[in-house]
């Protein structure tokens, strides 16, 4: 395993995590405002069922055209988390390695091994759009992918590298 999963990879087996949950945070990205951290880690461990809860990087948690050859990381979005929840989420049917929060043995036996060289999103990604064409909606339940806020809350991280693409205005 080699590139950006090569690194969690080792990151993981060589430090004794002891934490339910990881947060991780790119280097070229920035916070830009605040989350509820201990509501959104509240909610996780009451609902097993969400696995990965990124922070959008775009003014909507909303589907757009994917620009140049950049896939749609988010697919379809909808305001569809329906149980009880301290924070709020967005059903996401794409999966992206920006920033995030996640389990730890989600990483562990669903991530890291269906990785190999490269970013985890060029792996994960695809398998979650096929599965999505094999098995329908219900591919959801395996990946747990949700993006942190309601539809129109804004974009909670930002892009560092300053092309105009990344300066939220898509």
């Amino acid at each position: 395993m080699r590139g950006c999963a090569q690194g969690q990879s080792t990151t993981f087996d060589n430090i004794s995590v002891t934490t339910p949950f990881v947060f991780i945070h790119q280097h070229d990205f920035l916070l830009a405002k605040k989350i509820n951290l201990s509501g959104l880690l509240q909610t996780m461990k009451e609902h097993l069922e969400i696995k990965h809860v990124r922070l959008n990087a775009y003014k909507r948690n909303r589907p757009r055209k994917a620009w140049g050859n950049h896939w749609n990381y988010d697919g379809k979005v909808s305001r569809a988390f329906e149980k009880s929840s301290k924070v709020p989420l967005c059903k996401a049917y794409g999966w992206s390695d920006n920033d995030h929060i996640a389990r730890v043995d989600y990483y562990r036996d669903f991530v890291l091994p269906r990785c190999s060289f490269g970013c985890m999103e060029w792996f994960l990604h695809p398998g979650l759009k096929q599965e999505l064409k094999l098995r329908g909606k219900s591919a959801h339940e395996a990946f747990g992918t949700y993006l942190y806020g309601d539809l129109d809350d804004g974009y909670y991280i930002m892009h560092l590298d300053g092309r105009e693409a990344y300066h939220n205005t898509l």
